[in-house]
């Protein structure tokens, strides 16, 4: 009887013990299960904001806006008690583009679930105000009262500034930022994201 009882008990220390290391092996594992699937999530994690930050720098520059217009200007100069007299007159046209000059220069947030982004984009800026063509259609010269290609392009840069001006106080830049908002939705919408958050600086021209 004393016998069976040691066998019994010996049994159930064994039986313990086995129990024991299974439960230590199944803790060890699901462990390290854990800590592969957080470094797997934080790969991932680390990729879509690799991915985001390429797209985002290949991007560059964005012309979100551009308006087309035309122009006259008008020179005119009188020397020699006003009988020596000299015109010009041309007619030009330019491109002004508006939109965002470096998107790599965003922030933007990724949801941990990576379903999710919020991004804040550089302000919307004047990019560029470019002449397309130019002709002179009206012109009389006297050397003694001569027009000289600085002055002429003078008042063109002049004209230039003027428009463009125009152009903002009319909306160019509000335009421009709905469109860059626009762009930037449809981007990040294609690369899976179900809910994008966008955010524009502002620029001093705004």
């Amino acid at each position: 009887m004393a016998q069976l009882q040691k066998k019994a008990r010996h049994f159930v220390r064994s039986l313990v013990i086995k129990i024991g290391v299974i439960l230590l092996c199944a803790a060890a594992l699901g462990t390290a299960l854990f800590f592969a699937w957080k470094e797997y999530n934080k790969q991932r994690f680390t990729a879509v904001s690799a991915m985001v930050s390429n797209q985002l720098i290949q991007c560059a520059e964005l012309t979100a806006v551009k308006a087309v217009y035309s122009d006259i200007v008008s020179l005119k100069k009188s020397e020699v008690l006003g009988l020596a007299k000299s015109y010009t007159i041309i007619r030009y046209s330019g491109t002004i583009r508006a939109g965002i000059d470096d998107f790599s220069a965003s922030s933007f947030t990724v949801s941990p679930d990576r379903t999710s982004i919020k991004i804040r984009l550089p302000p919307v800026t004047i990019l560029g105000n470019d002449i397309s063509s130019m002709e002179v259609f009206d012109e009389r010269k006297n050397i003694f009262a001569p027009i000289s290609s600085r002055e002429i392009f003078e008042e063109i840069d002049n004209a230039k500034n003027k428009i463009e001006q125009t152009l903002i106080v009319q909306g160019l830049i509000q335009e421009a930022e709905v469109q860059s908002v626009l762009v930037i939705r449809r981007l990040l919408s294609a690369m899976g994201f179900k809910s994008v958050e966008v955010e524009l600086s502002k620029g001093s021209n705004i």
